[in-house]
């Protein structure tokens, strides 16, 4: 009788009480969500840190936390341009495939052995970059105006399209052996 009473003072029913207090958990449980994916990005610019410290090139290569950060979060957003995951954690991969590219520089060119050349942060090489930046534009309109060979958000989807591409023909996407980006790679993923 008394919850009846005061349901009817509150013109609110239990029900609708329940539901708003299941809202709040649900939304609750997002932020700690989204807290914890953060925390574990933070960890892992840490340890890209450490990595170029230890090897004395934090700040040869004029490198920060916030872009290295930023390394993790286009990262994140793009991923799922290279299809499924499976046993690599993407994000790391590109952060590692960054190190062994061009160390965080964005707008890189180099001239590679064939005689062709590669762009950006992730180094595209000229021979698939129009059909890459082609479906990119088109997959991802708002990275439309921007130029895939210095922008580091797109030259990351971009390169994330490139892995993708390379899995649907059975080619190798593995980032190149003469570096350290599987030590670093091995680093990231052992973060938690």
């Amino acid at each position: 009788m008394k919850i009846l009473l005061l349901v009817l003072l509150l013109g609110v029913s239990p029900d609708r009480e329940i539901i708003n207090l299941t809202n709040k958990v649900v939304e609750l449980k997002r932020e700690l969500s989204q807290t914890q994916q953060n925390l574990l990005k933070m960890k892992k610019v840490e340890r890209v840190i450490t990595f170029y410290t230890n090897s004395g090139t934090f700040k040869h290569w004029g490198l920060l936390a916030e872009y290295i950060e930023l390394w993790f979060t286009v990262a994140d957003k793009y991923k799922y341009l290279a299809g499924r995951e499976g046993n690599i954690n993407m994000s790391d991969y590109m952060v590692a495939l960054i190190h062994a590219e061009s160390n965080g520089i964005a707008d890189i060119v180099v001239k590679e052995k064939d005689g062709t050349y590669s762009y950006g942060i992730t180094q595209i090489n000229v021979k698939c970059i129009k059909e890459i930046e082609t479906e990119l534009n088109k997959l991802c309109p708002e990275l439309r105006w921007r130029d895939i060979r210095t922008d580091i958000e797109k030259n990351i989807a971009g390169r994330f399209l490139w892995v993708h591409h390379r899995r649907e023909r059975g080619w190798s996407w593995a980032m190149p052996d003469t570096s350290n980006g599987w030590k670093l790679y091995a680093q990231l993923k052992s973060v938690n």
